[in-house]
């Protein structure tokens, strides 16, 4: 007889690269997956998909909030899956996970862990997200940094540094000018590329401020800005300053890429640019190392045990003056830029998909079989929860929540495919 495959619930945003990313891994591993998001129909194909429902309450959120909850445990009793993985430690059915009384592995980013850093999460948020890490028999972060974060919260399971890499298939050195071309860049222009959320975490303002400084004498320079994730009052201030004479030609809005979009940027950039005040270890930096462009970051201490200076990116202090003049060494140095991606794809090497896929698939197999945390020690998880709802926080959106009619039928089997 053949071993079942092992069944993971995976906990997470379907507009995240890296929960796309990672589903897809756990697949290649030959695992079972059933996604919990937020879309209509799952993010990685042959996947199922589970949508805790709530009733239609109307603008009673809180109660339609609760009763979602309810039906979040019902799913769970019904798809009983072998293992829970909640690739961001905050989110209300993360926090809630460590109730479902599975074997429980978390995904840790920066904006979880980094909580003096990043967010202002509320008491109860805080705790929930620190009730969470210490339930879970593993922890994965993708940084040494963060998982000597984590640590420090007194886990009880095993927290491990994941070198969580990009898809080879679609990140990979190609063409400039095809990729110029179908973005109407002009073939001569000199392309700076910011791949990060429009927030103001990512201090977007002053990668722009620095562009007009680096390239004030340079009218054929190229801004490309992502929107992904924007934050409307935040994409106002930057689109005011992008409004003024020697911007407004020059700064290209990109609409949220998908995969091949990014990638497309990637190869149409001389530089990239990631200037953000707090962060893990970006993803961003190895997609643009696999696509064969040099990468401009702030200077953080989490990437020093991964990223050095003038070795594998160039690193800017904080100030739009220290960041136009990375750039403008950048422009001046094309060689130092060349060294600069050929060391940075070196890191890439153990992050090859088929070893990576192995790997997780061993890792998340072990703790399949670890006990479940208790139900009974992780009530104070609820109480969390609850007093962050009580607090008013939208810890889950006051609108467009998904219902059911009050008569609705039990629904059959263990996973459908109708989206959160």
């Amino acid at each position: 007889m053949s071993t079942p495959r092992l069944h993971v619930l995976c906990i997470g945003h379907a507009d995240s690269p890296q929960f796309a990313r990672r589903c897809a891994l756990l697949r290649q591993a030959g695992i079972q997956v059933t996604e919990l998001t937020g879309h209509e129909r799952p993010v990685t194909p042959g996947a199922a998909c589970l949508t805790p429902r709530g009733l239609p309450l109307g603008r009673f959120w809180r109660l339609l909030t609760l009763s979602r909850m309810v039906d979040f445990f019902s799913l769970l009793r019904r798809a009983k899956p072998d293992l829970v993985l909640a690739q961001y430690a905050q989110g209300l059915w993360s926090w809630l996970a460590p109730l479902a009384g599975r074997p429980m592995a978390v995904c840790a980013m920066g904006g979880d862990v980094l909580l003096d850093e990043q967010g202002a999460p509320s008491a109860p948020e805080r705790r929930a997200t620190q009730g969470l890490l210490r339930q879970a028999g593993l922890v994965l972060c993708s940084s040494a940094h963060l998982a000597e974060s984590v640590r420090a919260l007194r886990p009880a399971g095993q927290v491990l540094p994941f070198p969580w890499g990009p898809d080879e298939t679609v990140f990979h050195p190609g063409d400039k000018l095809q990729a110029r071309r179908e973005l109407s860049l002009p073939p001569e222009a000199w392309v700076v590329f910011s791949p990060r959320a429009m927030q103001p975490l990512y201090r977007v303002v002053e990668i722009v401020e620095a562009f007009a400084l680096a390239c004030a004498d340079r009218p054929q320079a190229r801004l490309l800005l992502g929107t992904f994730r924007a934050d409307a009052d935040y994409l106002s201030l930057v689109h005011k300053r992008c409004a003024e004479p020697d911007l407004v030609q020059r700064v290209i809005f990109l609409p949220p890429q998908d995969a091949q979009g990014m990638a497309r940027c990637y190869h149409a950039a001389d530089v990239c640019v990631s200037f953000p005040n707090s962060d893990g270890l970006p993803q961003s930096f190895f997609e643009a190392s696999a696509c064969g462009s040099p990468m401009l970051l702030s200077d953080l201490p989490n990437y020093n045990q991964s990223i050095r200076h003038e070795e594998h990116a160039l690193l800017a202090a904080p100030g739009t003056q220290a960041l136009a003049c990375a750039l403008r060494r950048a422009q001046a140095d094309p060689a130092l830029c060349r060294q600069l991606t050929q060391n940075a794809q070196l890191l890439l090497e153990e992050r090859g998909s088929s070893a990576l896929a192995q790997q997780l698939g061993e890792l998340l197999a072990r703790c399949a079989a670890s006990p479940p945390p208790g139900r009974l020690r992780a009530l104070p998880q609820l109480f969390h929860v609850l007093a962050a709802l009580a607090l008013g926080r939208p810890i889950a959106a006051r609108s467009g929540q998904p219902t059911r009619p009050l008569c609705l039928p039990a629904r059959p089997g263990s996973t459908h495919n109708t989206g959160p």
